[in-house]
This record gives C-alpha cells, structure tokens and sequence, in this order.
C-alpha cells in the first residue's frame, strides 16, 4: 500500500460522498456542504505522518537469552528487557507497550516457552500460562505462531499449546504440527485438551469462564496445583476497559480463587501497541486493578528505536536529485493506472536511472532501492524534519510547510505534497533483507468524526456547524437541524412548534429529533420564501433569527427582541389525517412539500457506519492498494454485529459499481461498445473467467440472495 496517497483518496472520497448525498437546490442553501468541507478541520483531523526508525538491537553479545534459540537471533533492547524480567523464578507482572511489528508476542511468548520446558523436564503437568485474545481470529492467528515456535526449535519438542475458542476449529488436531498446507497448528481437537491438558492455552475471556464452570471442562484443571499456573497474559489490554474491563478483573480474581494461588505467584502481561497518552501511574493504576496485582514503574517495557543519527551514521550522500515543478504530471498519481507503472516513473525522479515496470515488480530492486534512499539527501533531510518536529507521529500540513520553504516555486499548489508522496512511495516499496521486511514502514492516521446533531444558523446564507462546537457567543443567532430532500435537493431547518407558543420556533434539537421520528404535528420544516410557493401547502412568515418569534409576512422587526432584521421564510407542518381504529388521528409525514416525494425528507448528517462503509470502499478499490486487507474494531458486540452487516452491504455495492463501470470501459475500449440488454451476460462472463465461480459469487452475489442461476454464455 501507499499510505499518503491511499490517505488523501480516502478523504476525497468521503468528501466527495457528503458532496453528493447532500446537494441543495434551495436558495441560500446552494454550497451549504462545500463552505463546510472548505473547513478541513470540521470533519477531518490529519493525516499525521509516522516514519519509525528500527528498533534498537541488544548491544551485549553472548549466549542467547535461553538456550533453544539460535545464536544468529538477535533481540530488540526493548524485548532483552521484557526477557530479563520475566523470566526465571524471580519473574514479575509486566506491560508491554511497544508499537505494532515490534515483537511483542515474543517478549511474553519466550520466556513462557523456557518456563514450559523446565516445567516438563521435571514432570510437572497442568497449564501453566494462559493467554487471553480479545478476539477469536487474533488467537487464531497467533496459534499459528506459536505452533510455529514449537515446531521449529528441537529444544521445545514435546511442549502442548493449545486453542479453545468459541467458534468450532476448522481442523481437529491433536497435536502440534505443522500441516500438509505448510501451515503451523496448536491442538485444537477438545477431547485431547481435556485428555492431557496443554502447557499453553490460548482463549477469550468469555471462553476462560465457561472452562471455568462447565463440568465437561473440568479435566482441563485436573493437574492444577497452587502453583502450576505461572503466567497469565492479556493480549490488547487497551480493549478491555469499561465494563469489559469489570468483568476481566473478576474473572481473573475467580481464576486466582480456583486454582488457590498464593500471592505473587501469578505473573501477569498486558501488552498493547495503543495503551494510551495517560501518566504513567494512571497506566499502571489501571494494569494493577485489572490484574489485582501491584505494579511499579519499572513494570512499563516501552520500545526503543534508533535516533536518526544513529540510524544514518554510515551513511553517506550519494545522491541529490530530485523532483522539479516541471514533473507535476509525472509526479501525479492520478496518471497511471497501475501501481508499479508509477513506482517506475518516480524512481528516475530521484536516482536518474530509467526503471521499467518490471524492475518495479522484481525483489532484488526493491531491496537496492532502500539502500539507494538511505544515501539520498532529501530522504536524510525528511528523517530529520520528523524527529524535529514531533517524537512520534507529525501532522502532514506541518512538514508541508518546511517543505514549501526548501522547493522550488510552483505555480501548481499541489507540488510539495505531490512531491513527498512520491518519495514515501518509494520509502514503502523498498524492501532490507530477503525475509521481505519493510525498509522503513510508512504509517499515515486520520481521524474522520462522524456528522451528528449537525446545525445550521437561521440566516440567508447557512453555515453548517457541529452543534457541540457552538460557543456561547453563537447562541445569540439561533441554529437549527438541516433537512433535505432525497429526490429534488430542497433543503431547509427543522423545528418545533409547540402549543404553549405556536409563534415560536424552538431549537432543542432532542425535542426535534424525537418529533421528527415520532411523527408528532408539533414537527415543522422551514425553507428561505421563495416565489410561487403553492399557499395550501406552506405558511409565509418573517422569523426573528434570534429568538426564534414567528410574524406577519408584511412585518419588518421583531417585536419581541427588537434584535434583529427579521427572514422571510415558507413554513410546512406537513400534517396527514388518517383513521386508526375508526378513530380519527393526525400525523406530520416525512413527505417533501415540493417535490412530493414518498418519505424523502431526511436530516442531514453522517453517523461512523455510512462514512466506515466509505473509507473501505475507498481502501478497496484503490489501486495504490494491492494487499486488500482491513481490521475494525468497535467498543461494544452490539456495535461489531450492526457494523459487520452494514459494511458487508456497502461493500456489496461498492464492489458491483467499479466491476461494472470495468466492463464497459473495457468492451468500449475494445471497440465492441455493451447494450444494456447484453450488459449481464458480459458481466458474468469478464468475472467469473477472471475471479472463477467461487470468487465471483463471493463477491458479486448478493448477502441476500439464497442461491443463483448458472448461465454459460
């Protein structure tokens, strides 16, 4: 992937997404979501920059910290640490907070592993470290690593890790092994863990607490003695606060309880890659609550990365070229179609070699080209405006504006961004080593909130706002929710309009809000007047933009506040009458004044699933993204159920729109322009031929959908 620009097309995505879901035909209103948009900062925070240094390695030479390790295995100084302290009878309860890709999982895993060993050599059975996943897929996936460990050192052999989880494995296997696929696997099998319980057992918390409960797992606690159980390890601490986190902490004190471990006994890790800014004690505080454990403040492993001038000590400049604003169409990505035919035009940007399109794809260029940009003197000069500007991660428009100051002048305002996209491009391609590390791993963040309880002031010209930014100084003018119509674009405020002062617009916006949804007739919708307004429909009144008082259409000041010019506006109750049960009834209905439009009426807003939905779309169609993957989290089970299913539709679409839009391009390029008739055919064909059967109804074939016809053209 190519972060900054991925980056830069997910907001304009979502930008232009807002753009087009909200568009306004109404007078005063047109524009309303660009003057919004205009203001960066009223829906985006970002991107921020991060280029890690690599961590820094154990300077001591030696043995290997434990004797089954190979002595070409080198630790982070970060994970020496995390080593020396848990290890060994005199281990204590750690935190692990170090950054992703850093190796936290073996600054717990190996000394588990040591002690796991002895423990066997000596006879001892039982579990002696549990490790609990926040997720079913995360310990999956870290089974695999763990059985790998196992499988790979002779000195393990004979330790049992196991996997019991809720979901049902895959494959039952009964012991560690590696597979005929030439993947790793812990023992999944249940019979065989409640047969001969691992050393390792890896779970969730919910999961931990059936075993504690069921009476079908209570072989599983057959060779438990007071100090059988060593370790206990909570991967992604950070995700278990709130009540979640309650819960954890009781079940570990009831864990503790069960197996009646002394004090001290139990040696407990919490590791997290985003344990947070708070203070140390505040971290620790938390830590020890969970764990029921004290912890001090030499309990915090943080990482330890390379300065820039450690890290460019030996390297020299050799090159010091670079991009001029007469590349600005070379430089824009927007130009090629293809992720490695803009690799290989930005290469000769920097270095002066011409790159073809396959060099860009061969590993032996990537892994020369990191060596190239480390002797470049514009990539020397960026590592230093980094650490310069921030310890960790360095607002974008900051670095863009040093940047400005060193290039040339250009009279395309895009050239400094398009230039360090180009050179980060470069940064993310290059590879170290034939383990296919990265050179240097570009992160870029950005935070996106979400538009809810979205205001706008009563005035000839709106101005859209987030009403938790209104200062006391904006409540002088009154600022009401936005409506707009789905079908013709009309938009205007929403109000209420209450019995005890039907000449008063009222602007509680929860008292709106549950009107609207409610269908209560005190719900009203205010447009700017304009002429030809049909009279049985709307209500021409002046409204005082201060205090909300409804006058006369022929009225020029409030009489009320004598405050301000007085807005002539066309008011719609939009009531429908009805009968219910043989009693008549009267409702306001959601139905657009103007257009007639069944239910159109909506208010504006975008809440995090509709923009989610947007971003992956974004990520997914990408082609600065070769390696599709994505992983959300959400703070509640409810939330993740309502997010999979709202992001599995939007997807559906999303991936059907481009797949269209491809057919056609690609048949018009050809010379053979589709009907719409023949449209169909043609798509299965394209896709089903390039995906196959299985791929092609995975990912066209909507969620809904029970089965499909199978057409061979």
């Amino acid at each position: 992937m190519q972060p900054l620009i991925v980056s830069q097309q997910v907001t304009q995505g979502v930008a232009d997404f807002l753009r087009t879901a909200f568009p306004s035909t109404t007078s005063g209103f047109e524009g309303l979501l660009e003057r919004f948009l205009a203001e960066r900062s009223n829906i985006f925070k970002g991107p921020y920059l991060t280029l890690p240094l690599p961590f820094r390695k154990q300077l001591s030479g030696g043995l290997p910290a434990f004797p089954w390790l190979p002595t070409s295995f080198v630790p982070h100084a970060h994970q020496a640490k995390a080593f020396a302290r848990l290890a060994g009878s005199e281990a204590q309860s750690t935190l692990v907070a170090t950054g992703t890709g850093s190796g936290k999982t073996e600054c717990f895993l190996y000394p588990i592993l040591e002690h796991c060993r002895v423990a066997r050599a000596e006879g001892r059975r039982g579990i002696k470290a549990i490790v609990l996943y926040p997720m079913n897929a995360l310990a999956s996936d870290q089974s695999g690593r763990v059985a790998k460990e196992i499988v790979k050192a002779a000195g393990l052999s004979g330790i049992r890790a196991g996997l019991y989880v809720g979901d049902a494995p895959a494959i039952e296997s009964p012991t560690v092994a590696q597979l005929s696929d030439g993947s790793y696997s812990v023992i999944t099998d249940r019979n065989a863990l409640r047969e001969n319980p691992p050393d390792i057992l890896l779970t969730n918390y919910k999961m931990l607490d059936f075993l504690l409960l069921r009476a079908a797992d209570a072989p599983l606690w057959a060779h438990q003695q007071p100090d059988t159980l060593r370790y206990l390890v909570v991967d992604e601490l950070h995700t278990f606060d709130g009540a979640q986190g309650t819960d954890l902490a009781c079940l570990i004190r009831r864990l503790k309880g069960r197996l009646n471990a002394p004090p001290g006994q139990l040696v407990c890790v919490g590791t997290s890659a985003t344990l947070g800014d708070d203070g140390v004690s505040d971290l620790l505080a938390f830590a020890g609550d969970v764990f029921g454990e004290v912890l001090d403040d030499s309990a915090i492993i943080a990482e330890d990365r390379e300065s820039v001038g450690d890290y460019l000590a030996e390297a020299l400049v050799e090159f010091t070229q670079s991009p001029h604003p007469c590349d600005v169409d070379v430089l824009a990505p927007e130009n090629y179609n293809d992720l490695h035919a803009y690799l290989a035009a930005q290469a000769p940007l920097w270095f002066g070699e011409p790159c073809s399109v396959m060099q860009a794809e061969d590993f032996a260029w990537r892994c020369g080209l990191g060596k190239h940009l480390k002797s470049h003197f514009a990539f020397q000069n960026l590592l230093r405006d980094l650490e310069r500007l921030g310890p960790k991660s360095v607002l974008l428009a900051d670095l863009l504006v040093l940047l400005k100051r060193r290039l040339p002048n250009c009279d395309d305002e895009r050239f400094a961004l398009l230039w360090l996209s180009s050179l980060l491009s470069l940064v993310a391609h290059a590879r170290q080593d034939a383990h296919q590390n990265f050179f240097l791993q570009v992160k870029v963040e950005i935070w996106l909130r979400e538009l809810r309880r979205m205001v706008a002031v009563l005035d000839a010209e709106p101005q859209l706002r987030h009403h938790d930014d209104l200062r006391k100084a904006d409540m002088e003018r009154l600022h009401l929710p936005v409506i707009h119509c789905r079908e013709c674009h009309a938009t205007g405020w929403g109000s209420t309009q209450q019995k005890i002062s039907p000449n008063q617009l009222t602007h509680d916006l929860q008292a709106f809000y549950s009107a609207f949804f409610a269908e209560d007739v005190s719900t009203r919708f205010i447009f700017p007047s304009s002429a030809g307004t049909n009279p049985a429909v709307f209500e021409r009144k002046q409204v005082c933009p201060a205090c909300g008082s409804l006058h006369q259409a022929s009225q020029t000041e409030c009489s009320h506040c004598e405050d301000q010019p007085l807005l002539a506006v066309d008011i719609a109750s939009n009531l429908h009458e009805g009968t219910r049960n043989g009693a008549k009834y009267t409702k306001s209905h959601h139905d657009c004044p103007f257009c007639a439009g069944y239910k159109t009426l909506t208010i504006v807003g975008s809440q995090a699933a509709s923009l989610a939905a947007v971003m992956v779309g974004q990520l997914f169609a990408t082609r600065f993204n070769p390696d599709k993957k994505l992983i959300a989290f959400s703070d509640s089970v409810q939330d993740a159920a309502h997010r999979a299913g709202f992001l599995a539709a939007r997807t559906w679409r999303m991936n059907l729109r481009p797949a269209l839009a491809q057919v056609i391009a690609d048949a018009y390029a050809a010379g053979r322009p589709v009907t719409l008739e023949n449209l169909p055919t043609a798509f299965a064909h394209r896709w089903r031929t390039a995906l196959g059967d299985g791929h092609y109804i995975a990912t066209f074939c909507h969620r809904k959908c029970t089965g499909y016809v199978t057409t061979r053209p």
